[in-house]
Order: structure tokens, then C-alpha cells, then sequence
């Protein structure tokens, strides 16, 4: 199935309100890509992240400074995850913002160090 983050809501309308959790990976770390991908991520979750359902679950990948951002548009549950994914040769370090607990993600890795 081919989507376009340009028109968040053109996908299947059997797939809205049906996942338990959805995982971004955007191609671009940009405040206007963002809000395209919630609009989707939130579409297709059972619950709004927002009102701090343990029931939908969000894990998406950006830059630490879009924190503020992750817990605007998922709620004041999003946080960083301790594990930072291994990118060689990227310029800035990415970030795992996530709104659950994970035993795995909360563990630093040490194959990386960014300061």
C-alpha cells in the first residue's frame, strides 16, 4: 500500500481506529512532516495517545530536540528512550520517543556515544 505523509489520511478507511500501536520512522525530522504523521498515527490507533490511554502505544524516531514536539502531538507521556539508534556517518543523533514502558529500550547501548 503506498502512502504519501503529503495527504495523511488517504489510506484504506478499514485501517482507521484499528491498531493498538504504531511506529514512525519519518523520512524528514521537520515540525510540518511531524504533524502530517500524527494525523495519521493518531487516525489509525484504537485510542487517542493524548488522553493517556495504556492502550495505544506510539514509538517514533527524530532528533532530541523535537521532545517538546512528540509530547504535543502524542501526549505528556512521550519521553526519550535511553537506547540511541546507531547511525554511522549521521551528522545529529537520533532519538527513540516512545509513550511505554519498555525494559529493552530503557537500557543505554553502548556501542554509542554521543555527547
Amino acid at each position: 500500500m503506498f502512502y504519501d505523509f503529503n495527504h495523511p489520511l488517504e489510506f484504506d478507511p478499514s485501517l482507521l481506529g484499528t491498531f493498538d500501536m504504531v511506529v514512525i520512522d519519518p523520512p524528514f525530522i521537520t515540525e510540518s512532516v511531524w504533524r502530517k504523521y500524527a494525523v495519521s498515527a493518531i487516525s489509525l490507533l484504537k485510542f487517542d495517545p493524548k488522553e493517556q490511554s495504556q492502550n495505544a502505544k506510539v514509538l517514533a524516531t527524530s532528533v532530541g530536540e523535537n521532545l517538546s514536539l512528540m509530547k504535543e502531538l502524542f501526549g505528556p507521556d512521550m519521553r526519550a528512550a535511553a537506547y540511541l539508534p546507531s547511525i554511522p556517518k549521521l551528522v545529529y543523533q537520533y532519538n527513540i520517543f516512545m509513550n511505554f514502558d519498555s525494559k529493552t529500550l530503557s537500557m543505554k547501548n553502548p556501542e554509542v556515544h554521543f555527547e
